[in-house]
């Protein structure tokens, strides 16, 4: 996956720059008609990429002192433990977040600045 294709397309669309999409590598933008998008999996049009990790969200194992389950991915990543998981799981969530584009509000309007600012400056 090439983040920058996806924020190249995610600036495209956000600032109407009327440029051809880019192909990207597992993603495409979902445009809803008030003006916001959201990423989805290509040929997945009824599960939106968060709705997706949040199905993965892990048990928190700081609320226990022990904990005794493997993450998912554990299979394929033998020295991914749960603490490890739950950083995926947090950057999954952030890339999702920081690349939805949202309809700007008086009440998202600081946010929505903070985050072209802190990604995009």
């Amino acid at each position: 996956m090439k983040l920058q294709l996806l924020y190249n397309e995610y600036l495209n669309l956000k600032f109407n720059r009327g440029l051809p999409s880019v192909s990207t590598d597992c993603f495409e933008y979902c445009l809803y008609e008030d003006d916001s998008a959201e990423l989805f999996f290509i040929g997945r049009e009824n599960e939106s990429f968060i709705e997706w990790a949040d199905e993965l969200q892990p048990k928190d194992p700081n609320y226990t002192v022990n904990p005794d389950w493997k993450p998912v991915l554990s299979a394929f990543f033998e020295h991914l433990d749960v603490y490890d998981e739950l950083i995926l799981y947090y950057l999954l969530f952030t890339i999702n977040k920081t690349m939805s584009i949202v309809k700007v509000n008086p009440y998202n309007a600081m946010n929505d600045f903070m985050k072209n600012y802190c990604f995009f400056s």
